[in-house]
């Protein structure tokens, strides 16, 4: 896989491969299982080709970008989306959709060794931000300025650019967050502004969930602990941080801007910040 061109729309991609040839990738992040997930996958990409054919005006002589489609699944249980022999009821013998298509099980299959290159790697990692929890994980701005093109670079900021945009339609506090930001995000450009706005809305975020919980109530302070760092640091982590957080006098070292300080020290380091965590909660002695 090529340079990433351009974002067609929310689900579709534009790549040129070293080859020169032009790819169309159709992408869908998934948490649930979907009967018609593959009906969709194949709506999104024949759908955009037609919208693109009304500027460029396909033809043999200039033929569109091959549709391809990748679904990413996020779920905690297996699923195994159905072929399209199933969804045609037999009438279409060949299980897989008319376009070449890849299928990534997150949390059941280990597709991290299936060397991809970095620019899809970055596009599946945009594709499954949904909250500003998972923004920072892996350095994800960092990692975009790294690429050598720019074109992908504006691309990949551009995306997320827009997500953010896209959860202050969630709540009112979403909107609220989104209004106390120093930055707008309707004119970052760059990764350096990408990361600088995401520290400060990860920041608002937690406050204000911080702030609309019911004071008093103890274990919703460690549920709003776990939540904040399980994203850097590990799943496995979440057993033995609850036992350390099952001190009230622990709790209290932790802060929400403490937190996120740690995650922007450790960055992709998840080690690294499971000690830091440690460190700091290693005691239960007041006087400390």
């Amino acid at each position: 896989m090529g340079d990433l061109l351009e974002q067609i729309q929310d689900r579709c991609w534009r790549f040129r491969t070293r080859q020169g040839e032009s790819v169309l990738l159709a992408c869908e992040v998934q948490s649930a299982p979907d009967y018609l997930i593959l009906m969709r996958l194949l709506a999104y990409a024949s759908g955009t080709v037609v919208a693109l054919d009304r500027a460029e005006h396909f033809s043999r002589r200039w033929p569109p970008p091959l549709p391809c489609l990748l679904l990413i699944y996020t779920g905690a249980r297996v699923w195994n989306p159905p072929g399209m022999d199933v969804l045609t009821g037999g009438r279409v013998s060949n299980p897989a959709p008319l376009f070449p298509y890849l299928y990534m099980d997150v949390l059941h299959g280990n597709f991290h060794t299936w060397d991809l290159p970095q620019e899809l790697k970055l596009m599946v990692q945009a594709e499954r931000t949904r909250t500003p929890s998972a923004l920072l994980t892996e350095n994800f701005p960092e990692n975009v300025a790294a690429l050598p093109d720019p074109h992908t670079v504006r691309a990949l900021v551009d995306f997320m650019k827009l997500t953010m945009l896209a959860w202050a339609e969630q709540s009112a506090h979403d909107r609220a967050i989104q209004d106390a930001l120093h930055y707008d995000l309707r004119k970052i450009t760059t990764p350096e502004e990408l990361a600088m706005a995401a520290q400060e809305y990860q920041r608002g975020y937690f406050a204000v969930k911080e702030e609309g919980r019911q004071e008093g109530l103890f274990q919703a302070k460690v549920d709003l602990m776990v939540e904040m760092l399980l994203p850097a640091a590990g799943t496995e982590f979440e057993e033995e941080l609850r036992l350390l957080l099952g001190d009230e006098r622990l709790v209290s070292r932790l802060d929400v801007n403490t937190i996120v300080d740690l995650r922007i020290q450790y960055g992709a380091d998840s080690a690294g910040l499971r000690q830091a965590v440690r460190t700091r909660l290693g005691s239960a002695d007041p006087a400390l």
